[in-house]
């Protein structure tokens, strides 16, 4: 970005990542909804904090490399290489999809797509006459990040999963994240297995 004292955020941070270029979706810069502004902020804070804040600084705050270089005590030589890689990282499909559709939008697009896959992964699980509890976690589609906690655990299958959630679902929280423990949840619910709210009311008495 050549004026970037003159130019304005987020249309100037687009154009340098030149994201209708790669996205198969076109958006106009100058009218960007709060959604998409939201799934970019949600996107470059993806990144590491220094990266994010790097970029934030050149493209929202307009500052040149010098001076942000200044800021974060390296070179401004340094600044630039961050920033070039900040921008490719935009480009990936998983950061820019955010942008271009939004980030409440695409997180439900992301969601409609996993109660699809779950779909067919149960019906091809009963279909095989496999007992469900005996399937193992891969049929759950969780991050890698959450499958390696369950496996360290020493959880391999929906059952042992549904075993150790009825002995206490604190106790498996606070071992796995609240992140990883929701994404579990989730999975569970989107395969028709296990729904916290019925199991608290069953806990209660209820």
């Amino acid at each position: 970005m050549r004026n970037i004292k003159n130019s304005t955020f987020p249309e100037n941070i687009l154009e340098e990542i030149r994201i209708n270029k790669v996205s198969e979706k076109k958006i106009e810069y100058s009218e960007l909804t709060v959604d998409q502004v939201k799934g970019l902020r949600y996107a470059v804070s993806q990144m590491k904090d220094r990266d994010s804040m790097i970029l934030l600084c050149r493209y929202e705050d307009k500052m040149t490399y010098k001076e942000i270089g200044e800021r974060f005590s390296i070179s401004g030589e340094r600044v630039q290489q961050l920033v070039a890689k900040g921008l490719r990282k935009l480009r990936h499909p998983m950061r820019y999809s955010y942008i271009v559709w939004g980030y409440d939008a695409y997180n439900q697009m992301l969601a409609e797509k996993r109660r699809q896959v779950a779909r067919l992964k149960k019906e091809e699980i009963e279909k095989s006459g496999t007992d469900i509890l005996q399937t193992d976690l891969a049929a759950l589609q969780l991050s890698i990040r959450t499958w390696n906690i369950l496996n360290r655990i020493g959880i391999h299958t929906i059952g042992e999963l549904i075993s150790v959630l009825k002995e206490g679902q604190e106790a498996l929280r606070v071992r796995m994240g609240r992140r990883c423990f929701s994404e579990m949840l989730c999975s569970l619910e989107e395969l028709g297995i296990f729904c916290e709210s019925d199991f608290a009311k069953e806990n209660n008495g209820s």
